[in-house]
């Protein structure tokens, strides 16, 4: 049996382990490729300003600042001295009734919008609830001012075209007028005698940009 030289041992061991590193190294599995996580939903929520343009003609326009995203939350300013039919059936036109400048004002409100959110339109029910000043004046130059609570629901549908809204919808409420006050001229004396509560309808045509 022949040995090889002494010397030459290192140099055979050191071969030997490169080819099996080499060759260990060739067989391991390749990696798969990284998957990528999905992008995370926005949940920052969505404002939105409207004003209802229709309330013009109506019981007055709405302008109304909205917050959330499939559940909303709403501050509205309501002026409905603004609408032409707010002159014809407000004032009692048999006493001489004309619905003074400035009647109007405030509500808040709950939207929901089933299948979408506040930023990408779609159908919407909701709940509101205003606080109106009604203030007339009648043929004997003496001034009323009724407080009137109005709760009411809305429903209608929304389109986005960008930053810019449309939407078409409709309000039903029931007005309820509480108590108020007469001031007279001198030498005269008057009195309030509110209506019955009453039930209305109103259509609604919005327009709107979104905040953010």
């Amino acid at each position: 049996m022949l040995l090889a030289p002494p010397k030459l041992t290192p140099v055979l061991c050191f071969t030997a382990l490169t080819f099996l590193s080499l060759h260990v190294r060739a067989v391991e599995p390749e990696e798969g490729p990284t998957e990528q996580a999905s992008p995370a939903e926005p949940t920052g929520i969505n404002l939105l300003t409207s004003l209802n343009v229709a309330g013009f003609g109506l019981l007055g326009p709405t302008l109304s600042v909205e917050g959330g995203r499939s559940v909303t939350g709403m501050l509205r300013l309501h002026a409905l001295s603004l609408g032409i039919l707010s002159h014809e059936i407000i004032p009692n036109a048999a006493s001489g009734e004309s619905l003074n400048l400035g009647s109007g004002g405030v509500g808040v409100g709950l939207r929901w919008y089933p299948t979408s959110t506040l930023g990408n339109g779609g159908f919407y029910g909701g709940l509101q609830f205003e606080y109106l000043r009604i203030s007339t004046t009648n043929a004997s130059q003496s001034e009323l001012n009724i407080p009137v609570y109005v709760p009411g629901v809305d429903t209608g549908y929304r389109w986005m075209f960008g930053k810019l809204m449309l939407g078409v919808g409709a309000e039903l409420g029931l007005s309820i007028p509480s108590g108020g006050t007469c001031t007279a001229p001198a030498g005269l004396i008057c009195s309030v005698t509110p209506d019955d509560p009453q039930f209305y309808g109103q259509a609604v045509l919005d327009v709107g940009y979104l905040l953010r």
